[in-house]
C-alpha cells in the first residue's frame, strides 16, 4: 500500500485471512505499534485470545489485532504472522500485520492501523507485556454496554500501581502526568497512560497535530463531551527487549504539550463570560500555590543540608514565591512577554503583594486566636483563606493588570 509520503506499507493477514468478515461483526480492533518486540509478541498474542475468548463467544462477534510494524531487524513482524494463524481461536479472532518501511514512530503507526482496522471499539496498547492483555475484555465490556466513551488504564487511581521502576523511572512518569494535567487542565488521574481504548468514532474525529508519545493527551484536549472512565491496572517493567524512553522522546512530549496548550488557549479566546474566566484563573491559581508548597519543603530540605535552618527556611520561601510567580504568569495569566525589565518589575510586584498576604496571614491568626479566643486551627483555616484570596486578586489586578472579574 503506497503512502502519500511516498513509503510504502505491507500488509500480512493471519487468522481467517481476507478482510477479517463483515465489518458489523467486528466489535474489537486492537493496535499494537511494535519495534524489536519478537520475544514479546507470541506471549502477547497468546495473553489476549486467551483473555477474549469467553466474552466473544458470549457476544458471537469478532475481534482483530493489528501489529503495526516499523521495518524492526529482529522479525517481529515475520514472528506476529507465524503466530497469527495459532490465535485464530475459532474464527473469532484475527491477525493482521502491517510493514511499515522505516522507523516513523507510534502516532503514526496508531494512525495507519486505524485505517485498516474493522471494529467498532479500539484499543491501543504497547507489545512489551506491561499492558495486562487480560484487562482488554473489561475495557470491552465498559464499551459494549455503553458506560462510557473512553476507557484508560490507569497507574493512578485507586488499585493502579507500577512494579519493578527505578525511583527515576517513577519521578519522570509522575513529573510528565502532573505537568499534562496542569498545563493541559485534564481530569484524569493518569493523563499520559499508553493503555485505553474507546469508540472508534472519537479517533476517527481528531485531526492530529503532534508527534509525541502519548496519543491520549490529544484525544482528551481536542475531543469534547465524551464519557471518560479510568480502572486500575498494574504496570510491570518488561522483561525482553529495550525500552523506547530517550531524551528526543521526552522533547517530543514537552512540544506536544506546549502545542496541545496553544490549542486548548485558542479554543478559549472565544469565552467571554466573566464568571467562566474568573473561576479558571483562581483554579490555576490556588493549584500553583499547592505546587509551591512541594517547591518550598523540597528546596528548603536541600538548603538545610547546606546551611542552618533559618537561611535554609529563608531559602524555601524564596524557591517557592518564584516558583509560584513563574507558573502563574505563564499558566494562570497566560502572560507570554518575557521582556527582562517587564517580568523583573512584575516579579517586585508579586513579591511585595505576597508578603502583604503573608502579614495578612499572620494578623489575623493572631486576632482571630488570641483576641478573639477562636481554636488555633479553625483561626487558621480562616486567616490561610483571607490571605490567599487578597494574593489572587491583588496579583490579578496589579501584578498581571486584568480586571477583577473576567
Amino acid at each position: 500500500m503506497q503512502r502519500s509520503d511516498g513509503s510504502v506499507v505491507g500488509i500480512g493477514y493471519g487468522g481467517d485471512g481476507g478482510d477479517g468478515g463483515d465489518r458489523k461483526d467486528i466489535v474489537l480492533s486492537i493496535l499494537i505499534p511494535t519495534y524489536n518486540e519478537s520475544e514479546n509478541i507470541p506471549q502477547l498474542l497468546r495473553s489476549i485470545r486467551d483473555g477474549l475468548h469467553s466474552l466473544l463467544k458470549q457476544l458471537d462477534a469478532k475481534a482483530e489485532i493489528i501489529i503495526v510494524d516499523d521495518d524492526s531487524p529482529d522479525g517481529t513482524a515475520d514472528v506476529a504472522e507465524g503466530y497469527s494463524t495459532s490465535i485464530r481461536d475459532e474464527g473469532r479472532l484475527s491477525v493482521k500485520v502491517l510493514r511499515r518501511y522505516g522507523k516513523r514512530g507510534l502516532l503514526s503507526a496508531v494512525l495507519d492501523g486505524l485505517k485498516t482496522a474493522q471494529g467498532s471499539n479500539v484499543v491501543v496498547m504497547d507489545a512489551d507485556l506491561s499492558h495486562p492483555p487480560a484487562l482488554i475484555p473489561v475495557m470491552l465490556d465498559e464499551l459494549m454496554h455503553d458506560r462510557c466513551d473512553l476507557v484508560i488504564a490507569s497507574r493512578y487511581v485507586d488499585g493502579g500501581s507500577v512494579e519493578n521502576w527505578s525511583m527515576k523511572r517513577k519521578a519522570l512518569s509522575i513529573s510528565a502526568n502532573m505537568i499534562a494535567r496542569m498545563i493541559l487542565n485534564l481530569d484524569v488521574k493518569d493523563a499520559v497512560s499508553g493503555f485505553f481504548a474507546c469508540k472508534r468514532w472519537i479517533l476517527e474525529g481528531i485531526e492530529f497535530t503532534t508527534s509525541g508519545y502519548k496519543i491520549l493527551l490529544e484525544v482528551l484536549v481536542k475531543v469534547d463531551n465524551i464519557r471518560v472512565k479510568e480502572i486500575p491496572y498494574t504496570f510491570v517493567n518488561r522483561c525482553h527487549g529495550k525500552s523506547k524512553f530517550s531524551t528526543k522522546i521526552a522533547i517530543e512530549y514537552l512540544r506536544a504539550v506546549w502545542l496541545l496548550y496553544r490549542y486548548g488557549r485558542k479554543r478559549r479566546r472565544g469565552e467571554r463570560r466573566g464568571s467562566v474566566l474568573f473561576l479558571s484563573r483562581a483554579a490555576r491559581f490556588y493549584t500553583v500555590g499547592a505546587t509551591g508548597l512541594l517547591v518550598n519543603y523540597g528546596s528548603a530540605s536541600l538548603a538545610s543540608m547546606l546551611t542552618n535552618m533559618h537561611i535554609a527556611t529563608l531559602v524555601g520561601i524564596l524557591c517557592s514565591i518564584t516558583s509560584n510567580f513563574i507558573l502563574n504568569k505563564l499558566w494562570t495569566f497566560e502572560d507570554t512577554d518575557l521582556a527582562v525589565i517587564y517580568t523583573l518589575k512584575q516579579y517586585s510586584y508579586y513579591m511585595g503583594l505576597s508578603s502583604v498576604g503573608g502579614a495578612l496571614q499572620f494578623l489575623l491568626t493572631y486576632l482571630l486566636n488570641h483576641i478573639y479566643g477562636m481554636q488555633y486551627n479553625l483561626a487558621l483555616l480562616i486567616a490561610i483563606g483571607l490571605a490567599s484570596t487578597w494574593n489572587f486578586l491583588s496579583n490579578k489586578k496589579w501584578t498581571f493588570k486584568e480586571r477583577i472579574w473576567g
